[in-house]
């Protein structure tokens, strides 16, 4: 209750009475700028924030006569209707007031009333660097930060770099520099309107490069924008080298208007995650995945990948079938999200028992042989029984992430997650919810710029690299010449393990 009494005390018949050696009434002040300045001075000094109240303006000359400046807090709190506002009024009936007049004759300022009064707390000095006045980030600074963002720096770490710049300048809080990042280039823009110019933008890309491909969904009837997929040159060029696994991810939203961005992702010959294409989709609903599936084999020349990774995703797995089942693809779950929703449904619900669950857990995921997993699966049932129900919904999808159903299928590393979060975490760098769709095709750009110059960077790293063969085999020794060091080790540990085989005739 006292905390309560603290903040609700308003109308309290205390009041703070302030002391001002140029406001008083009758004080002169030379023109309407420095009248607004020294209140303004008062408030920052005293812990309190105002704002301009009722004025008069001379007709002929357009000029200010007289003005109130009144505290921020003064005014009557709104009636309430029923409906709880999601944030409690400071407006108290605050008595504070100042009104300065201006001279006909001088054209100096007068204080013709002055109630250096308040009926509510003032901010503690060491609170005040968070009143909104004292937040106003100078023009050179939000340059600043638009430049880090621009260049796929996040908020967090944006405000980081600043308090070491700028040191006890920085006043701004976190939403501070969101707000500014989310008004650059979108204020005013409603979604049909951030649409249009997002469409014209591809067109532009289009006319510019050729190989550049794109499809749009438009809503015939409405002419709102529903989708879009895209891929740049390079990406279609990834894509026919690359493309045997893919995993699509539409799991985050990151633009203003919440509209799931969906990347299809593979892993390229130096073990790196490369992007083959970007995609944003209205909703997640079966015919919406079905256009997006379709638009990508549109854009990959019908020619489908071996291997398609998703979530858990009903109305995903149903397009699936729809689009990439008839080419022979085999549906995969992504054991990163697999694992993120284990983790979600079960570790509260284990408790104390969530360490050995996992290990037990992870014993199935690695099993190759499949009356050893079912074996262990049904273990792993019967051990922990209020994993059970989860777990038998995870069964009716086991030939899709158990690893004896799948140990003959190329996945080229994509089964342990890495090189995907890789590209999310890459594409969330430039991206988030202060993003415009008009935005969005510079940040994509510049996130696949820095994988590039990821790509150039290993080449270089690879220039005069000493290659250590571990077998006389002539199969490593041409593989050395031809291979790139990532894809050379794993030929080279395949080619060891490969000794330790025992050759048997079969007899047909």
């Amino acid at each position: 209750m006292e905390e309560f009494n603290k903040e609700n005390h308003c109308n309290d018949t205390s009041h703070i009475v302030l002391n001002s050696n140029l406001l008083f009434e009758g004080a002169k002040l030379s023109n309407y700028e420095e009248f607004v300045a020294e209140v303004e001075k008062l408030s920052k000094e005293n812990g309190f924030t105002t704002r301009l109240g009722s004025k008069k303006i001379c007709k002929k000359t357009d000029e200010i006569r007289w003005r109130d400046i009144l505290c921020s807090r003064s005014g009557t709190p709104p009636k309430s209707s029923g409906v709880q506002r999601n944030h409690p009024s400071r407006m108290c009936n605050c008595p504070f007031v100042i009104r300065g007049i201006r001279c006909k004759e001088t054209g100096l300022w007068t204080v013709a009333k002055c109630v250096l009064m308040h009926n509510h707390e003032l901010v503690p000095e060491k609170l005040r660097r968070f009143m909104p006045d004292q937040r106003k980030i100078p023009d050179d600074v939000q340059e600043r930060i638009l430049i880090l963002r621009e260049a796929g720096i996040d908020i967090p770490t944006i405000r980081k770099i600043l308090a070491v710049e700028f040191s006890s300048m920085v006043t701004w809080v976190y939403d501070d520099i969101y707000n500014l990042a989310y008004r650059h280039g979108t204020g005013g823009q409603d979604k049909n309107f951030d649409a249009q110019n997002f469409v014209t933008l591809l067109k532009q890309y289009k006319e510019d490069d050729p190989d550049f491909f794109y499809i749009t969904k438009i809503d015939p009837l409405t002419n709102e924008f529903e989708a879009a997929i895209w891929a740049f040159s390079e990406q279609r060029l990834n894509y026919s080298r690359f493309g045997d696994v893919v995993v699509f991810d539409d799991t985050y939203k990151t633009n203003r208007f919440e509209m799931p961005f969906g990347i299809f992702t593979g892993v390229n010959n130096y073990g790196q995650s490369t992007c083959f294409a970007g995609a944003l989709i209205s909703s997640e609903s079966t015919e919406s995945f079905i256009w997006l599936f379709d638009s990508f084999l549109e854009l990959a020349n019908n020619h489908a990948p071996q291997v398609l990774l998703t979530d858990n995703d009903s109305a995903m797995a149903l397009a699936f079938i729809n689009t990439f089942e008839p080419f022979g693809t085999k549906h995969q779950l992504c054991l990163w999200h697999l694992l993120k929703n284990v983790m979600t449904n079960l570790t509260s619900k284990l408790g104390s028992q969530w360490k050995s669950f996992l290990k037990a857990f992870y014993g199935c995921l690695n099993e190759l042989d499949i009356p050893n997993f079912l074996n262990k699966w049904t273990k792993l049932n019967s051990d922990f029984p209020n994993a059970a129900n989860y777990l038998q919904s995870m069964e009716r999808t086991k030939e899709k992430w158990a690893g004896c159903y799948n140990k003959g299928v190329f996945m080229a590393d994509m089964t342990t997650t890495q090189c995907e979060e890789s590209m999310n975490n890459l594409m969330k760098g430039y991206m988030d919810a202060s993003t415009s769709l008009s935005s969005f095709l510079s940040a994509f750009m510049s996130a696949l710029e820095i994988r590039k110059e990821s790509v150039e960077f290993s080449k270089y790293k690879e220039i005069g690299c000493d290659i250590f063969l571990k077998t006389s085999s002539p199969y490593e020794k041409q593989s050395s010449l031809l291979l790139t060091q990532y894809a050379f080790k794993k030929t080279q540990i395949q080619l060891l393990d490969s000794l330790s085989y025992k050759c048997k005739e079969i007899l047909r």
